[in-house]
C-alpha cells in the first residue's frame, strides 16, 4: 500500500463533490442578487402611493366650499367628478374630486405626481356616507368623498393601494 498521496479516483470524486457545492452556492448568490431590489421597488411604490394621496388630501374638498371645508351652496355631483374647465393639467387641480378618473398616468405624464419610471397610477373618487361607524357607498351627494388610490410597479407585477375619506367640515 502507497500512502505518499491520494489516488485519481479521490481526486475526482473531491472534484465533482466540490463543484456541486459551488454551484448551489451560486445559485443562492444570484436568486438573492436578482430579488435585491424588490424591497426597493416597494418602498419606492408605497412612497409614491402616499406623496399622491397627500397631494390629494390637502386640496379643497368642493369646488364649492371654502378652504378649510364648510358649508357648499351645491355639491359636485358625481357625473361632473374630474377636471373642471380650464383645468386640463394636474398642477391647476384645485379639488379632491378633480382627480377622480386618472388612470394608468405614468412618469412621462405625471409631473404633478412625480412618479418614478416603472410606476402607474388610478385615482378613484366617490362620495360615502357614515352609518353606524362604517362608510358605505353613495351615489348621491354627502359631506365625505372617497379616495381610493392605486400605484401599479409594472416591473414587479404588485400594486399598492390607499384608501381615504376626506370630509368636509
Amino acid at each position: 500500500m502507497n500512502s505518499r498521496g491520494f489516488s485519481l479516483v479521490e481526486l475526482v470524486i473531491y472534484i465533482v463533490v466540490f463543484a456541486i457545492g459551488v454551484a448551489g452556492v451560486m445559485t443562492v448568490t444570484s436568486q438573492s442578487l436578482s430579488r435585491g431590489s424588490d424591497s426597493t421597488l416597494r418602498l419606492r411604490g408605497t412612497q409614491v402611493a402616499q406623496a399622491a394621496m397627500e397631494e390629494i388630501l390637502a386640496k379643497k374638498w368642493d369646488d364649492t366650499s371654502p378652504n378649510g371645508g364648510g358649508v357648499t351652496a351645491t355639491p359636485t355631483a358625481v357625473a361632473l367628478f374630474g377636471p373642471d374647465g380650464g383645468e386640463g393639467t394636474m398642477d391647476r387641480y384645485d379639488d379632491v374630486d378633480d382627480y377622480h378618473g386618472i388612470a394608468g398616468l405614468a412618469s412621462s405624464s405625471a409631473a404633478a405626481f412625480n412618479l418614478t419610471a416603472g410606476f402607474t397610477i388610478d385615482v378613484t373618487v366617490s362620495y360615502v356616507s357614515l352609518s353606524g361607524g362604517t362608510f358605505i357607498a353613495s351615489g348621491i351627494p354627502s359631506d365625505y368623498k372617497q379616495i381610493d388610490l392605486t400605484v401599479d410597479c409594472t416591473e414587479l407585477n404588485e400594486s399598492y393601494r390607499i384608501v381615504a375619506v376626506k370630509g368636509n367640515f
